[in-house]
């Protein structure tokens, strides 16, 4: 799930992925379980780079920089 959400941020980088373009590529999740897999993902990013890469868009999704 993380994988997805990664590749997805990749893939539209410097775009706002939106909740509903999470939604709609994982199945129904709700906002929860995304904010839980993307803070993972931030976890294991840190470990390798020190600069964060997933900005939070309030009220609209996140944005891989």
């Amino acid at each position: 799930t993380e994988a997805e959400i990664f590749s997805l941020l990749m893939k539209e980088r410097a775009k706002v992925v939106t909740y509903e373009q999470i939604t709609a590529k994982l199945g129904d999740c709700g906002s929860n379980k995304i904010e839980v897999h993307v803070c993972s993902l931030r976890r294991k990013i840190a470990q390798i780079y020190p600069l964060p890469l997933i900005k939070t868009v309030r009220n609209q999704g996140y944005r891989a920089e």
